[in-house]
């Protein structure tokens, strides 16, 4: 057993969390005297005392015995190493737990919010992967059926928004020329494919927001496919964007004629009128929303469009 390097440690472990000899001797039900002799390198641990030792500091009873532990700044931000290494699940949440703790307590430090915001940048990177293969694996199930649908009616819905929303996050992570190079080849590959113009005319929008070139490309859909729910909706929210509004909602209107079981069209609606400053409109559309939902059972979701319609009834 090294004895100068277990005393060390413990003595920077102490350190890193603020833990006076006294403290590490109470937990332990030993004296301080013991505790300064370990960091001394006058005498070692018992054996059966360094479990409790490990789990007091947070650490494995393996870098108790380091030539050379890194100290940090708190056991949060050990623990956020160790997600750094493993991008474990479970590493990911004792790190968060720790920094929570920390945080309620009171008694952090600015570096303890950096290394915090460190911790969930890494987090989010993962989650962004995971989200990209998981959207991935939707299209692939709804195009090749390979897994059941469950209580939606129309595997292309599944397929639309997936691809939809994949665009969307790619472009949030500077990679929307991917989506729009992708599209571009769909189209040149099958044109007569009406909701590849969607995809396109979204990547153009939500990568670089060149508005005028997806109004264009739903142009060019239309052409393909003029009563396609899909292409209206979009198209109407392009013309909102190009200043259009009047002609926004003719299409919106288009779109919710086209399918019935869309209320995105009527939530469009619901915005645009209240940012035009046309409330008794807007006031109109929520309690349409209200009783769509109403007829359709969906209890739930009742709550968002209810707050938002006295927000308006508030103005």
């Amino acid at each position: 057993m090294n004895n100068i390097a277990i005393g060390k440690n413990i003595k920077k472990l102490r350190d890193e969390q603020n833990v006076t000899q006294q403290q590490l001797a109470d937990k332990l039900g030993i004296t301080f005297q013991s505790v300064s002799k370990w960091e001394r390198g006058a005498a070692i641990p018992d054996t059966v005392m360094l479990p409790a030792i490990a789990d007091f500091f947070g650490v494995s009873i393996d870098e108790l015995f380091r030539n050379r532990m890194t100290v940090y700044h708190s056991i949060a931000g050990r623990l956020a190493s160790v997600y750094d290494d493993t991008r474990g699940a479970d590493d990911y949440a004792l790190a968060e737990s720790a920094y929570r703790s920390l945080f309620d307590s009171g008694d952090f430090t600015q570096y303890d919010l950096m290394d915090y915001a460190i911790l969930q940048d890494l987090h989010s990177q993962k989650l962004v992967k995971q989200a990209e293969e998981y959207f991935n694996e939707a299209i692939q199930a709804a195009e090749t059926g390979s897994r059941p649908i469950g209580k939606v009616s129309d595997n292309r819905d599944v397929r639309f928004v997936s691809r939809m929303e994949l665009i969307k996050l790619l472009a949030r992570n500077g990679r929307g020329q991917e989506s729009i190079d992708a599209y571009q080849k769909a189209i040149a590959e099958e044109p007569d494919f009406a909701e590849n113009y969607v995809f396109l005319a979204t990547a153009y929008s939500h990568y670089c927001e060149q508005h005028d070139k997806g109004w264009e490309t739903i142009e060019a859909g239309l052409k393909v496919d003029a009563k396609n729910t899909y292409l209206l909706h979009n198209g109407g929210h392009y013309l909102k964007m190009l200043g259009r509004y009047e002609e926004a909602i003719a299409y919106w209107d288009a779109s919710y004629e086209a399918d019935k079981e869309m209320p995105d069209n009527l939530f469009a609606k619901a915005y645009l009128y209240e940012e035009l400053g046309k409330n008794k409109k807007a006031i109109e559309m929520w309690r349409e929303i209200i009783a769509w939902l109403e007829q359709r059972g969906f209890e739930i979701e009742l709550g968002f469009p209810k707050r938002e319609l006295q927000r308006v009834m508030d103005l």
